[in-house]
């Protein structure tokens, strides 16, 4: 089935229409299975679902749980629950991005500092033949 959907490639109303037969979280079909059917890779079906979701807005779910993949969302239940997943996915991601920042990055600045304070101690103990070379590494 070809979803009819303006401003889409035939792939994207390819994958909608399939998923569209697959009404409620108890009908998913697993993105292998949609890759299958449209022998396209499995990475390009994410892809396009994803865009599904954020350029066409179409209520795309998908769950972990058996029948794991996507479905058509037909309740609002079903759409809280996948958009809830997402939220908490995003904040966890966002967690991990300040801590990376506050604390990582700054550890990884100090190792590089002491890297190169190991090196100029390295070129004093040898010396270096080119002053130009010297003056530019310090």
């Amino acid at each position: 089935m070809d979803y009819n959907l303006p401003n889409s490639t035939p792939q994207e109303r390819m994958v909608a229409g399939l998923i569209h037969w697959r009404q409620g979280a108890g009908n998913a079909i697993r993105a292998a299975d949609l890759a299958d059917a449209l022998d396209i890779p499995e990475r390009q079906i994410r892809n396009i679902v994803r865009d599904l979701r954020t350029k066409h807005y179409l209520p795309i779910g998908s769950t972990p749980s058996k029948p794991a993949g996507y479905f058509w969302a037909v309740t609002k239940e079903e759409i809280l629950e996948f958009t809830e997943r997402w939220r908490v996915f995003g904040l966890k991601q966002l967690y991990m991005v300040h801590r990376l920042r506050r604390q990582a990055l700054p550890d990884f600045i100090d190792q590089l500092k002491l890297d190169l304070q190991k090196i100029d101690h390295e070129i004093d103990a040898v010396g270096s033949p080119n002053p130009t070379a010297r003056r530019a590494l310090k």
